[in-house]
């Protein structure tokens, strides 16, 4: 068995649809902020951006305008997750105060100590997302080693993801019962599937092409 690697971070795909997220500022680790925000589809995103100072991204990101915060305990009230990326140290530590007295998971920008999760250099084609991770210690250098990992992904390496979905979705209708033997076997038929064919031929499969995949399950190969 693997031995364990302590890094002190549990890497996760978080699921946030039903999070309520409050983000402090307005220059560019915020718009950074903002833009993964929106790629992860909250239920609802709240940004207290400066009066002036606000870098054009996340205007141009904005539907509207939002005060500034200068009542933090008022302004945390509510949501489930608040990040900041402030230059004004002591607003972000009461932020970070006020979120702790509430058990609220927080980020403040640049303060690993004041972290309840960092924010890797993501990596998004459509349903793939590879997230490096240094917690903390080398933002930049994360930063270097996902586009080293960006130019060795095909670049339909987001549609073949996609396609396995399809797949996926298109087998459970072929075969939805829900017995232990049954799943096992999709199972494995998937997992058969996804070692079978290159990155390169998933990208490329059309309807044609799955539905003549699903019919390998009816003919037991």
């Amino acid at each position: 068995f693997e031995a364990p690697q302590p890094s002190g971070s549990l890497l996760l795909a978080w699921q946030t649809k039903k999070l309520s997220i409050l983000l402090i500022g307005g220059g560019a680790v915020a718009a950074s902020r903002l833009y993964h925000l929106l790629c992860a589809k909250p239920k609802r995103i709240v940004v207290l951006a400066p009066e002036d100072g606000t870098c054009d991204e996340v205007s141009w990101r904005l539907t509207s305008s939002h005060p500034e915060a200068h009542n933090v305990d008022a302004e945390i009230d509510g949501f489930d997750m608040v990040l900041t990326a402030l230059d004004d140290a002591p607003l972000s530590r009461a932020v970070y105060t006020a979120c702790k007295d509430r058990r609220l998971l927080v980020n403040v920008a640049d303060v690993p100590p004041e972290c309840d999760f960092y924010f890797g250099s993501t990596l998004r084609r459509g349903a793939l997302s590879v997230m490096v991770s240094t917690n903390g210690k080398g933002p930049r250098v994360a930063a270097r080693l996902r586009r080293r990992l960006e130019k060795a992904l095909p670049d339909n390496a987001g549609r073949a993801i996609d396609n396995v979905g399809l797949l996926r979705a298109g087998l459970r209708k072929k075969e939805n019962a829900g017995d232990k033997e049954t799943i096992e076997r999709r199972m494995e038929w998937m997992i058969r599937v996804s070692d079978r064919w290159s990155l390169a031929q998933l990208g490329e499969m059309d309807d044609r092409m799955r539905e003549g995949v699903l019919e390998g399950w009816e003919r037991g190969e």
